[in-house]
């Protein structure tokens, strides 16, 4: 029987369409709206080092869970910078 015919190969096969197709439009356009909040934050854990006590505008800001944060950061190193696309990989990976 042929890998791709089965429940596995299914699930493999959607997998991947999907992660294309979340992938493809990353970086296509600016960020905005809670996208911009979201890269201030994380650039304020990136500049001052603190990775526990977000902020926005020097005011504490816990609306969101850190770990969110963590991934922003983590891409924002990997990717060699804050932007669109180490912002929005962490919502494409959870």
């Amino acid at each position: 029987m042929s890998f791709w015919k089965t429940e596995r190969g299914a699930l493999v096969l959607l997998l991947g369409v999907s992660a294309l197709l979340l992938l493809l439009g990353l970086g296509s356009r600016d960020l905005w709206g809670p996208e911009t909040r979201w890269a201030n934050i994380a650039l304020q854990m990136l500049q001052s080092g603190d990775y526990f006590d977000p902020y926005l505008k020097g005011t504490p800001y816990y609306d969101k869970p850190l770990p969110s944060y963590w991934l922003i950061t983590g891409f924002s190193h990997l990717l060699g910078g804050l932007g669109p696309w180490s912002l929005r990989l962490s919502s494409v990976i959870a």
